[in-house]
């Protein structure tokens, strides 16, 4: 089940930020430059410290928390589906 939980947030970030400027990208969404930087070049990894942020940048690419984070709606499953 932990092979499951891929994080997928640096491909993600790649595929969809390609070609845009992450400066103004961190700006319209109100984040650090930096970061964003960092993040889409795989330097950081997205922390429960920074979720917020990376719920804005979800928001921007317009995507699920889930779908930035680990790339598919349909990652997590309940309990009964387990069974």
């Amino acid at each position: 089940m932990q092979d499951e939980f891929k994080l997928c947030f640096h491909d993600i970030l790649d595929k969809r930020l390609k070609g845009k400027n992450l400066s103004k990208v961190a700006r319209e969404i109100g984040i650090s430059k930096n970061l964003l930087h960092d993040w889409a070049k795989a330097k950081r990894k997205p922390s429960l410290k920074n979720i917020g942020k990376v719920f804005l940048l979800a928001q921007y690419l317009e995507l699920s928390l889930e779908e930035i984070l680990f790339g598919n709606k349909t990652h997590f499953k309940n309990e009964k589906e387990n069974e």
